[in-house]
């Protein structure tokens, strides 16, 4: 079927044969677009599409769709311009009951980005955007696929939500997607992924194993609106097949109200989800109570969210809300770009920028650096009843980090001779610490004494050192003894 006479419902081959037979011309191919169809791409132009975003263009992309639909799949190409949409733009006509019977293997492919009220150079003018200009609703997208479907791809095209729609993708049940496209003017979030109230016959699913490359959603029209939500239509099935699960995000920035309840990345009761390099920046109306990230499970099983992995986010704002029992990691952390150390149960941070880290819920600290002082086999003396210094037993580090704590382990054999005893304390930077004093009584077999210090700190120098000294002014000896100073971080 020719794809003009597919949208005026003509049959192709007598509106063809009457056309030919009229002009008295062979009967012959002479469209040169069927040359694009025959490589599988047809264009919204040839359907009827004007893109000069005054005309409503929906009936004339449908139709594209329709008729790529009906080769078995392809590419719809938009070329540069500006649609506008009387209403969403759908894919699919999948439900909770039964698999997508239309749409599968469809491309849309446009011309790029576009500007935006950030981002408006000359070089971003004539590329391929869609307008909503349908109802206002926080429902509404600007394209939704109703799955489940299979290997859908955008590429190259700004779904522009124009302050009504409140999705710019909404995305039910789709796998093996592949996706390089933008939205923006969103009232809910910019991306949706979710899917259908039920798993339907036959499918295996979620919605799963797309890709997403450097997309982005940006410029906001709420302040409480999202960036991107990953979550179910069946929240609490706790199944794989009912929920966003196994997807990847490469690259790309989500714009978010950052007003109280918002949130740059929201994940509801999704799993095995992977995020590289992804930024979620707080814009409009930033009061500092929104969420880079949060977590919410789903209601009866605490499982959920869980194993989702990010890898070098950047975050404005904290990260928040419940993680699911069975963990999820932060490979890398930003904490430059504004966002504190994430410390929430059953979330890991194996490393931030500045080298912290967090294991489900808590701090954790390693060695960053370490000095040490040993006396083996030979015997220091005092008989000063004051305190003084142990030759030998000093320790010092430089440039400790703000936050650090640094712990002291000392350990020896000591003698006190006559009566009496002898004490021995911690020193740091001059100050002896009350609660590492330590006494032996006397006696003429040698006997062991330890003590153990842990400080938080700020930032700066640290030299330490053990003191000793005697009661009554006989000697006390001390041997094998090890002092070791250690900075966590």
């Amino acid at each position: 079927m020719h794809r003009r006479q597919f949208i005026s419902g003509v049959p192709a081959g007598l509106a063809g044969f009457g056309a030919l037979a009229a002009s008295g011309q062979a009967l012959a191919a002479t469209d040169p677009l069927e040359t694009s169809d025959k490589f599988g791409v047809v264009s919204v132009k040839d359907f009827g599409a004007v893109g000069d975003g005054v005309a409503d263009d929906l009936a004339a992309i449908e139709a594209a769709i329709a008729y790529i639909d009906s080769r078995g799949g392809g590419i719809v190409d938009f070329g540069k311009g500006r649609y506008r949409l009387s209403n969403t733009l759908h894919l699919g006509n999948g439900s909770a009951n039964q698999v997508s019977t239309r749409h599968h293997r469809i491309t849309l492919r446009g011309a790029g980005k576009g500007s935006d009220e950030t981002l408006d150079f000359q070089q971003q003018q004539d590329v391929t955007e869609l307008i909503y200009d349908g109802p206002v609703s926080a429902g509404a997208a600007v394209i939704q696929f109703n799955g489940p479907l299979h290997a859908m791809n955008v590429f190259g095209i700004m779904a522009n939500c124009n302050g009504k729609a409140g999705r710019g993708y909404q995305i039910v049940h789709v796998t093996d997607g592949l996706f390089w496209c933008f939205a923006k003017r969103y009232t809910y979030a910019g991306f949706v992924l979710t899917t259908q109230t039920a798993t339907p016959p036959g499918c295996a699913y979620g919605c799963a194993n797309n890709t997403f490359v450097n997309c982005s959603a940006s410029v906001p029209a709420n302040p409480q609106a999202y960036g991107l939500v990953l979550t179910s239509g069946s929240p609490g099935n706790g199944l794989i097949d009912g929920d966003a699960a196994n997807n990847d995000f490469i690259g790309g920035a989500f714009s978010y109200g950052g007003s109280d309840g918002s949130a740059g990345l929201y994940l509801e009761g999704c799993d095995n989800n992977q995020f590289f390099g992804v930024q979620f920046i707080a814009q409009g109306g930033n009061d500092g109570k929104g969420y880079g990230v949060f977590f919410q499970p789903w209601p009866g099983d605490r499982r959920f969210p869980l194993e989702n992995a990010f890898y070098n986010l950047g975050l404005n704002q904290k990260v928040g809300g419940v993680c699911g029992t069975l963990g999820n990691v932060m490979v890398v952390h930003q904490e430059g770009d504004g966002a504190p150390l994430p410390l929430l149960d059953h979330l890991t941070v194996l490393a931030t920028h500045n080298g912290r880290m967090a294991i489900n819920g808590k701090r954790s600290y390693r060695v960053r650096d370490f000095a040490q002082a040993l006396l083996e086999h030979q015997s220091q003396v005092t008989t000063s009843t004051a305190f003084v210094a142990v030759p030998g037993l000093g320790a010092s580090l430089s440039a400790v980090k703000d936050g650090s704590r640094i712990k002291l382990d000392f350990s020896a054999r000591v003698a006190k001779s006559g009566g009496g005893s002898g004490q021995f304390v911690l020193n740091v930077n001059g100050s002896d610490q009350p609660s590492t004093l330590r006494e032996v009584a006397a006696s003429s077999d040698y006997a062991s004494v330890a003590a153990t210090l842990l400080l938080p700190v700020q930032a700066g120098d640290y030299a330490v050192s053990v003191r000793y000294r005697s009661s009554d002014g006989n000697a006390v000896a001390i041997t094998d003894a090890a002092l070791l100073l250690e900075e966590f971080y």
